[in-house]
């Protein structure tokens, strides 16, 4: 596919991108790590001709409408509606709001800004990683994950039905113990009862290989979801494959939750959780939506 580098700003690694549509036109918002003052760190780019855009070269300087500098460098962006929100790698104030109703001229609504429940005591997390790490809007809800922080939540949730008034949501902080690389939010039936549940793509204690939390956030305090105990599995092939596996008594209880899921939602996350590649937890799913096919 085309790739082009800035031409005013080269060589500042990209941390995430959001593709809104604006009448016609369509633009991608985009956030950079911090590096030498000036530096640009929120773009605003029209991604229209994305023909132009060759392999190696640079697209027209028109192709960028807006630039800011927020300093230390923005992790991540979700857009929603005439606001992008982001996560600056910060010890506070790590939400940021920017105004994009004139596309042009982004606005940062510093009063909108809100640190997260508790941080780790540096702003740049273990190995150089971004301390606040991903961004996901559902529902007029914020979901934040960060680098893991001992004795810290690393997963945060902000109520933003004022976009311009972030407020924590009380009980809204979970303590994963991992790094939460990827968020993905959805509502779902389970077990009959709607819920609002989010899917994260974690590091595993264990060499850091990927694995998933699955969350049930509707819970006045977040909880993971077990919804069944050990008895409701069916067959003999699902109890030699947690052998396989290795699973614990929790990982069978998440295995029993995703039989609960459509099929839809299963390939969805197949689709969206891209950290969850290589882990049980994939193989899970394809199993599943195998047994389905031959049904």
């Amino acid at each position: 596919s085309p790739t082009w580098d800035f031409p005013q700003d080269s060589g500042i690694p990209a941390t995430g991108i959001d593709i809104i549509k604006r009448g016609s036109d369509r633009y991608a918002i985009i956030t950079a790590q911090g590096s030498a003052a000036g530096k640009k760190d929120f773009w605003i780019v029209n991604v229209n001709n994305r023909i132009s855009m060759t392999d190696g070269g640079s697209p027209p300087k028109d192709k960028a409408v807006a630039a800011l500098d927020m300093g230390p460098g923005l992790n991540d962006v979700d857009v929603a509606g005439n606001y992008a929100f982001t996560i600056n790698n910060t010890l506070t104030k790590q939400l940021q709001v920017f105004d994009i109703s004139t596309i042009g001229t982004p606005v940062y609504i510093k009063a909108a800004s809100r640190s997260l429940n508790a941080v780790y005591s540096n702003p740049t997390a273990p190995d150089s990683k971004p301390m606040v790490r991903k961004i996901f809007y559902y529902g007029n809800i914020i979901y934040i994950g960060t680098y893991y922080m001992p004795s810290y939540s690393e997963f945060q949730i902000f109520d933003v039905a004022n976009s311009t008034s972030p407020s924590l949501i009380p009980g809204g902080s979970y303590d994963v113990d991992h790094n939460v690389y990827d968020i993905v939010v959805r509502n779902e039936i389970v077990g009959g009862v709607p819920k609002t549940v989010a899917y994260l793509g974690v590091s595993d204690s264990a060499g850091d290989k990927p694995k998933m939390v699955v969350l049930d956030v509707d819970h006045p305090d977040i909880e993971e979801l077990f919804l069944s105990n050990e008895d409701s599995i069916e067959t003999k092939a699902e109890k030699a494959l947690w052998g396989t596996y290795g699973l614990s008594g929790k990982e069978k209880r998440k295995w029993i939750f995703l039989k609960d899921c459509s099929s839809e939602h299963l390939n969805n996350i197949l689709k969206n959780c891209k950290h969850i590649a290589g882990s049980w937890c994939e193989e899970v799913i394809k199993h599943i939506l195998i047994e389905r096919d031959a049904e």
